[in-house]
């Protein structure tokens, strides 16, 4: 009886709602549900050997993030919340407090905007349903429309469209990440008191880093930069970062949807490149890994450098479309 009532919601779903659709939901509702769970993060490197995290977490809806992390022994004590203005990091072992901005978006014209680029950029594909923590679940899975590889796998509850897992694949169609909950509790809106969602007054750190001050800037007259990249890439925003007086610091950053792309680009001057490498006539520096490739060269006087999931030999392609 309970799979004749999961397979029928699951068909009510699939009929009311396109995967797009659903998608704008897990999007709008993000942050909004309240609830409580255990939540295990797999991350797969270059060595082969996963690493593992396991995190108590708390949403209190209305924009609000708990996360207690309970292992590994060295992240024990890491607390993030998050009050849909800033996100807060406390971390014990360093005697470090990080904070930076919202991790939500919550904004509706942007989720839309974002939906429209995923529309473009990739396909949806419905793989089925499954059971998550005793959760009944979709399972979409979305695909490159370039690389026609798998970027992002999502096991969305079919009731409050909460993602309950989440695979993300690298550029090049790796898993490179596995999030998924084991137990998970739903709650009446404002369950929670706006005290765990607040710095505890018993954290004990040395130091605060703060996120830089950026000052964004109209994109409009944009003449030096490109305002797309492959891939379906677009620029989002540009922001000029404030340094010293005699130092100019840019930051362009780009989004396929689902993925960013940060450009950087600056006054500052590097006399010389360590082990610098030649791509489509740009010398700069290259580096790499699982998650992401790096470049920085030098031209007419800027330094730029460039990071995101690009497939490598797709790094000139990128290089070469930066400049209108």
């Amino acid at each position: 009886m309970k799979r004749i009532v999961f397979l029928l919601l699951i068909l009510s779903l699939s009929i009311s709602l396109s995967l797009y659709d659903i998608l704008q939901e897990v999007l709008e509702k993000d942050g909004k549900i309240s609830l409580q769970g255990t939540e295990v993060s797999i991350f797969y490197d270059e060595s082969g050997i996963p690493k593992i995290s396991i995190t108590r977490v708390i949403y209190g809806g209305n924009y609000k993030l708990r996360k207690e992390y309970l292992a590994p022994p060295f992240l024990l004590g890491k607390v993030i919340i998050d009050d849909g203005i800033k996100k807060i990091e406390y971390l014990p072992n360093l005697g470090r407090l990080s904070i930076s901005s919202t991790g939500f978006i919550n904004n509706s014209l942007e989720i839309k905007k974002r939906i429209e680029l995923i529309k473009k950029n990739y396909k949806i594909i419905n793989i089925g349903s499954e059971t998550i923590a005793d959760r009944k679940a979709i399972v979409i899975l979305l695909v490159s429309k370039y690389t026609n590889l798998p970027t992002l796998k999502l096991w969305i509850d079919v009731e409050t469209y909460f993602v309950l897992r989440k695979d993300k694949y690298n550029s090049e169609g790796r898993l490179i990440s596995r999030s998924f909950f084991s137990e998970i509790k739903y709650k009446k809106e404002y369950y929670y008191p706006d005290d765990l969602f607040k710095p505890d007054p018993l954290w004990k750190f040395k130091y605060i880093i703060n996120e830089p001050v950026f000052k964004e800037i109209d994109i409009k007259n944009l003449k030096e930069i490109s305002l797309e990249l492959p891939f379906g890439y677009i620029l989002e925003k540009i922001f000029l970062i404030p340094q010293r007086e005699d130092i100019v610091f840019y930051y362009y950053r780009y989004t396929d949807g689902i993925n960013t792309l940060s450009l950087f680009k600056s006054n500052i001057h590097i006399k010389e490149f360590r082990e610098s490498k030649t791509i489509g006539g740009f010398r700069g520096v290259l580096e790499e890994s699982p998650l992401w490739k790096s470049f920085m060269w030098q031209d007419n006087n800027w330094t730029y450098f460039l990071i995101g999931d690009i497939p490598y030999d797709k790094i000139e392609l990128f290089l070469k479309k930066i400049f209108p």
